[in-house]
């Protein structure tokens, strides 16, 4: 009986081990990286458009390519990490821009609190990245992808529309 007892305590210490170890190994290669913030264009232009943004290859490069489509119109971008978008006024901006990873099935919170805060939901597209590319935030306009490198290029068109139906508004 108590060999039995100890067995099974080192069994449920090896299982829970390697539920550990998977789990360790999986968010240090699928976690999302902290993005560097910084600025394009000055801030007295008179559209302003926030990228928010998480560390990616796909990610970065989207938001390279949003950047590079924006610096010849007379526009200030500022583009900041995910975690930031607590200290965002959302009055500030004509166009939101949030790109993010479904993670456990939902979107991070910090997205998820920033958008259920915004009165202006109309400002914001927001890009959701998943295994599926299905995944969508309610209540915004929403463009699901997975990161594949090779849909950069119609992604950064299709959100760059998206930004100047959005800066024509008055």
């Amino acid at each position: 009986m108590r060999r039995s007892r100890v067995l099974v305590m080192i069994v449920t210490a090896v299982v829970l081990l390697l539920v550990a170890g998977f789990a360790f190994s999986y968010l240090s290669q699928h976690a999302m990286k902290a993005s560097p913030g910084y600025e394009s264009g000055d801030p007295s232009l008179p559209h302003h458009v926030l990228i928010a943004t998480q560390g990616s290859p796909f990610k970065d490069r989207l938001v390279h390519g949003l950047v590079a489509q924006l610096a010849p119109q007379a526009t200030y971008v500022k583009v900041i990490d995910v975690a930031d978008l607590s200290g965002i006024q959302e009055k500030d901006w004509q166009a939101i821009v949030i790109v993010h990873t479904w993670e456990i099935g939902k979107p991070p919170k910090v997205v998820s609190d920033f958008v259920a805060r915004v009165a202006q939901r109309d400002r914001i597209i927001d890009v959701t990245t998943s295994g599926s590319g299905r995944e969508k935030l309610p209540g915004v306009d929403v463009i699901s992808s997975a990161s594949v490198l090779d849909d950069v290029s119609a992604l950064v068109m299709q959100i760059g529309a998206k930004i100047e139906v959005l800066l024509a508004k008055p």
